[in-house]
C-alpha cells in the first residue's frame, strides 16, 4: 500500500482576458450520437437517490450516490454487484462522494467534496486501498499514468487544481485562477469550483462559472488560454460579476450562466459539457451540451445538444472519447418512482485538420 506525506507546493498562476487568441467556432452536429443505453437495476435496500458522479471500465459502471454516501457497482448489463463505502469519515467511508475514475484498470478513484479526499479501491473487489487529503475540495478528477488532477474548490481562491502522483505520493498546488475570478467576491463564491483535466504535458482547466480555458505546463504556468464562445447554449456574459449583484432570489443565479460539469483531453482537443439550469418550482430542469476545443488551430466546435429526461439533473463524465451521462428518470407525474439510466455518447471530431 502507498503511503506518504502530500508535500505542496504553489505554482500558481494567473492570467487574464489579454492572453487570449482569437478563436473560429465551425459547424458541430445538432445532436451527440448515442452508442447505447443501460436501465440499472438497483434494489429496494442498494439504490441510486442522487447520482453525483459516473464511471465506466472494461467489466462495470460504477455510480456515486450522494444520498447513501456510497458507491454501486452494476456490471455492464446493469446488474447489480456491491456496494462500496458507507457514511462517514474513516478509511474508505465518505461524506459526499462525486466524481469518479478508474485508475490503471485496476483502481477505482472517487472523490469526496465533503471531507477533501480523494480514495482508491480494488477495481474487481471493492477493497480499500489508501486514500489522499487534498487541500481544497475536489470537484473533477482526471487520471494519466499514476497521475492524478483534481479541479478544486479553494476558499481562498489560491490554486484551482491540485495534483497528486500516487507513486510517490507527492503533491503540487496548481493555477491559474483567472482575474474575474480573482478580483469578484460574488462570483468566486457563487460558482466556486474548477473542471481540471492532464494532458501530456500538462493540464487543462476552467472555473464552473468562466468562459476561459486555460492550457498550463505540468507546474501550473499558463502556456495558452481560450474564450469558448457560445451559440444555443446560454454561455456565460462578461458582465456576470454585476449581474450577479442584481440576483434578489436564492437560486436565480443559475439562470445566468452555463455550468461546466466535465472536461477531458483527447490528444490536442478538449471536449467538455455544460448544462444550462432551469428551476420549475421545486424542481430543476436542465439542457447539456457538448463543446470541444482543438488546441493546434484554436477551432472551436461548441453546443451539439446532449439528450435529457424530463425532470432530471443529469451527470455526466468521460471515458477516452466516449461521453457517459447517468440520469434519475422519474415515471409518470403523480408518482415518486424512477429508474436510473446510464447513457454513451459518441465525441465527434472538430473541423479540418490541422495545418503544419
Amino acid at each position: 500500500m502507498l503511503v506518504g506525506v502530500i508535500a505542496l507546493t504553489s505554482a500558481c498562476r494567473t492570467a487574464d482576458e489579454s492572453s487570449r487568441r482569437a478563436a473560429e467556432v465551425s459547424d458541430f452536429p445538432q445532436v451527440a450520437v448515442g452508442l447505447d443505453s443501460v436501465i440499472l437495476r438497483d434494489s429496494a435496500d442498494m439504490f441510486i437517490a442522487e447520482p453525483a458522479g459516473i464511471a465506466l471500465s472494461r467489466h462495470s459502471i460504477f455510480v456515486s450516490d450522494a444520498g447513501s454516501a456510497s458507491i454501486l457497482q452494476f456490471d455492464r448489463r446493469g446488474v447489480l454487484v456491491r456496494r462500496i463505502g458507507r457514511r462517514g469519515r474513516g478509511p474508505g467511508e465518505f461524506s459526499a462522494p462525486g466524481a469518479l475514475a478508474i485508475l490503471g484498470d485496476t483502481a477505482l478513484v472517487v472523490s469526496d467534496v465533503g471531507t477533501g479526499r480523494v480514495s482508491l479501491f480494488h477495481i474487481e473487489t471493492g477493497q480499500f486501498l489508501l486514500m489522499k487529503r487534498f487541500p481544497g475540495s475536489p470537484f473533477t478528477i482526471s487520471v494519466l499514468g499514476d497521475t492524478l488532477l483534481a479541479g478544486t474548490f479553494d476558499a481562498m481562491q489560491t490554486s484551482s487544481m491540485y495534483r497528486v502522483v500516487i507513486s510517490d505520493s507527492s503533491g503540487l498546488a496548481m493555477g491559474p485562477i483567472s482575474a474575474d475570478y480573482a478580483t469578484g467576491r460574488r462570483l468566486k463564491y457563487t460558482y466556486p469550483f474548477s473542471a481540471a483535466t492532464l494532458t501530456a504535458g500538462g493540464a487543462v482547466v476552467a472555473m464552473v462559472g468562466s468562459r476561459q480555458l486555460y492550457r498550463t505546463d505540468a507546474k501550473g504556468a499558463v502556456r495558452d488560454s481560450i474564450v469558448l464562445e457560445s451559440r444555443v447554449r446560454r454561455g456565460v456574459p462578461p458582465e456576470l460579476e454585476r449581474l450577479l449583484a442584481d440576483v434578489k432570489q436564492p437560486g436565480d443565479e443559475m439562470l445566468l450562466v452555463s455550468i461546466l460539469t466535465a472536461l477531458t483531453s483527447l490528444g490536442t482537443s478538449t471536449a467538455m459539457v455544460h448544462i444550462d439550469f432551469t428551476p420549475q418550482g421545486a424542481s430543476v430542469s436542465g439542457k447539456a451540451f457538448l463543446s470541444l476545443v482543438r488546441w493546434d488551430t484554436h477551432l472551436q466546435c461548441v453546443d451539439a445538444s446532449v439528450p435529457l429526461a424530463p425532470d432530471t439533473r443529469p451527470v455526466f463524465a468521460f471515458r477516452g472519447d466516449t461521453l457517459l451521462s447517468v440520469q434519475n428518470v422519474l415515471h409518470g407525474q403523480d408518482t415518486l418512482t424512477s429508474s436510473t439510466h446510464v447513457r454513451l455518447y459518441r465525441v465527434p471530431s472538430c473541423g479540418r485538420p490541422s495545418v503544419q
